[in-house]
């Protein structure tokens, strides 16, 4: 959605004036701390990386978001879920402070896909879980954790990746798991959801021949969203 891409790009800026806030104090100095100094500028340097990865998939994004349709099987590769997780979770790093990401990848979950169109599925689980966490913690609730798992795992016969991203906010309410993938419908406050993020995964996934759902997440109490995918061989036979 428009408005959280706007957040990122307004927390990039805030993560690049604080680098710059470190190093420009050093430059006015006389006496500069070398050491401190070069700390400083590897944080920059830093911060800049992940600002021009960020900005890079958040133009993919926009892209598939206004021009999509039906990924083609031309614009499929075989893909590491487990990389393309830790991709998505740097990209969400500015909304990640304070929170206690726990990952469980699974190192064979390759799967042949439209790597930017899972990458804003993976991206929107994630901001949705903190958003969740977050409303909790307004409420007094003091510690924040995401956990990001891949697994194998065969449904029907055959054989696939599963990813689940669970967190210890609200929850889902059994009787709205069905709605909230439905375009338009929000469990947020007004002006801070759109109702649009999940209604564009589920399409997305519905496109790779997967499977989308939520249900409770047993260890953290929040909800636990589930991604299926074919596997990267299942995929292609699947293919006409």
């Amino acid at each position: 959605p428009v408005v959280s891409i706007s957040e990122r790009l307004t927390s990039f800026r805030e993560q690049l004036d604080e680098s710059v806030a470190k190093v420009v104090p050093y430059l006015e100095r006389e006496h500069a701390d070398a050491e401190a100094f070069q700390e400083s500028l590897e944080l920059l340097k830093c911060h800049i990386e992940n600002i021009e990865a960020g900005v890079d998939m958040i133009l993919k994004i926009t892209r598939a978001m206004m021009n999509y349709d039906a990924a083609q099987l031309e614009d499929h590769e075989d893909t590491h879920l487990g990389n393309l997780v830790q991709d998505c979770l740097a990209i969400c790093g500015f909304r990640l402070k304070g929170v206690d990401v726990q990952l469980q990848l699974d190192d064979e979950s390759a799967v042949s896909v439209h790597r930017t169109h899972l990458a804003q599925v993976i991206s929107n689980l994630i901001s949705n879980a903190v958003d969740a966490m977050s409303e909790q913690s307004d409420e007094g609730t003091e510690s924040k954790v995401l956990r990001v798992s891949t697994e194998s795992q065969t449904k029907n016969g055959q054989a696939g990746v599963l990813v689940s991203v669970e967190d210890n906010g609200k929850g889902v309410p059994e009787d709205l798991r069905e709605d909230i993938f439905k375009p338009f419908f929000t469990t947020k406050d007004v002006g801070r959801g759109t109702g649009i993020g999940l209604a564009v995964s589920k399409r997305i996934v519905d496109d790779h021949a997967g499977d989308i759902a939520v249900t409770s997440s047993e260890s953290l109490g929040g909800a636990r969203f589930k991604v299926w995918l074919p596997s990267s061989g299942s995929f292609a036979e699947a293919q006409p």
